[in-house]
């Protein structure tokens, strides 16, 4: 017994091996228990982006086929979120529901460069100018939160459409960086939910610089890569609920094929609409001022369509982690800003929420909602250890059934440290994340990384 006790003395001197403890103990079975607590454990990819979404009868879909048609690289997603923009824009202060839902909405078009983010931005500006509400176009840049009122407080109805705005996103989230861009984000979201309702800016000792605005419409339409907007998600952009306010439109094929094509003037019909939106006054002369919206009225099948989606969404919230528990808050809002804006595109001279618009919308907000939990979980991280474990695990990920070897492995994480790549690789091994297989090669066996 005395020898026996000596041995385990000198074996417990040494730290256990992490896998050896995984498998013993079960680590991979009590994840799959606990996932619900996880606050961005990995959830199911709806995939790719539905084709059938892409179909929006009327005005939309006539601003998207006059995109695709004179792109250089088509791409259907994008020219779907930059439409849905600009009707927003165009029926803004002007179009409402019984709830006071309004059609102000945040679009991010995601594509990786030179896929053909640029175009969409183009045809919304090209369709403005023709119909002569170039007052819509705002600045194509923000460069503080004080620049943002000002713009809204000259035109309320107002269409920001911003290059490359995941860097802009991701200096938003650190205040030490950027002290004058930090509330761009705060002021962002008091214009969303202010949009029936009255603006109050900041109290400045100069009185003349508190800005009010009644009924702020402001639309934002803004492209970027995948990696530099995912990269600036944080666990606050998650739980502030800003996140929960954007539309991300995320392309199905970054590089599309090129295409000849012929460059033409926006379409005489899609101009006319433009200019009857722009020429629409349902509050008479004085609506500049004080808007009275029209109220789009909902038939009794799209209103059960949006109940049964606000029951979906709450059921979500309850079963998710509390940090992406928030993006299912707004999913209903959303979708009743998308059911009108399909309703005005179906039938801008008498609009109304029918059950095919509600199904559209409620399709649309869920998937959306759904695909920003999936790219949370693959993304948002707490500290930088687990920054570093999921971008090793995506890399993993992508390389699909085949693997990484420990050479290729090590080639593409060559910012890691040899001590942190082996603490890293253990720990997705003992969270059965990954897994470790040897393949006899007829020399020394080669070793492959593969996810699960």
């Amino acid at each position: 017994e005395r020898e026996v006790g000596r041995i385990a003395a000198s074996v417990a001197r040494y730290e256990p091996d992490q896998v050896s403890v995984a498998i013993t103990e079960d680590h991979w079975g009590q994840l799959c228990e606990e996932s619900a607590t996880d606050p961005v454990d990995k959830q199911d990819d709806p995939g790719p982006f539905p084709d059938h979404l892409l179909n929006v009868p009327g005005f939309i879909d006539g601003v998207m086929e006059y995109n695709l048609a004179t792109a250089f690289k088509p791409q259907p997603v994008l020219a779907l979120g930059a439409a849905i923009a600009l009707l927003g824009t165009l029926t803004g202060r002007k179009i409402a529901d019984a709830f006071g839902t309004r059609t102000n909405v945040y679009c991010l078009g995601v594509c990786e460069t030179g896929g053909g983010k640029e175009r969409a931005r183009l045809v919304n500006k090209e369709i403005l100018y023709r119909a002569g509400l170039d007052k819509m176009i705002g600045p194509e840049g923000i460069a503080s939160h004080a620049g943002l009122v000002s713009a809204v407080e000259t035109q309320p109805a107002i269409l920001f459409q911003l290059d490359e705005i995941g860097r802009l996103l991701r200096t938003l989230g650190d205040a030490s960086r950027s002290p004058h861009l930090y509330h761009i984000a705060t002021v962002l979201m008091k214009l969303f939910t202010s949009a029936n309702t009255v603006y109050v800016g900041d109290a400045y000792a100069d009185p003349k610089r508190n800005k009010t605005i009644f009924q702020p419409h402001a639309c934002l339409y803004g492209t970027t890569v995948p990696q530099s907007l995912y990269e600036g998600l944080t666990t606050e952009s998650l739980t502030d609920g800003f996140l929960s306010r954007m539309l991300v439109f995320e392309s199905n094929d970054h590089d599309p094929d090129p295409q000849q094509f012929i460059q033409e003037d926006p379409p005489t019909a899609l101009v006319s609409v433009a200019r009857f939106w722009g020429e629409f006054s349902p509050g008479g002369n004085l609506s500049h001022e004080n808007p009275q919206p029209h109220i789009v009225p909902y038939t009794d099948a799209a209103r059960a369509v949006m109940v049964e989606l606000e029951q979906q969404a709450r059921e979500e919230r309850r079963h998710v982690g509390e940090t992406v528990a928030p993006l299912w808050t707004r999913t209903t809002e959303k979708a009743c800003k998308l059911a009108l804006i399909h309703a005005c595109s179906a039938n801008h001279k008498e609009p109304d929420i029918d059950e095919s618009s509600a199904m559209w919308a409620a399709e649309l907000s869920t998937y959306i909602t759904q695909k920003l939990i999936c790219i949370a979980a693959d993304w948002v991280s707490e500290n930088p250890f687990e920054a570093k474990r999921k971008r090793l695990l995506r890399l993993i990920r992508k390389a699909g059934e085949s693997g990484l070897t420990r050479t290729q492995l090590y080639r593409k994480t060559k910012f890691l440290q040899t001590k942190e790549r082996t603490e890293v690789v253990e720990s997705l091994l003992a969270t059965g994340e990954i897994r470790q297989e040897r393949v006899a090669t007829g020399g020394a066996p080669q070793v492959t990384f593969r996810a699960y």
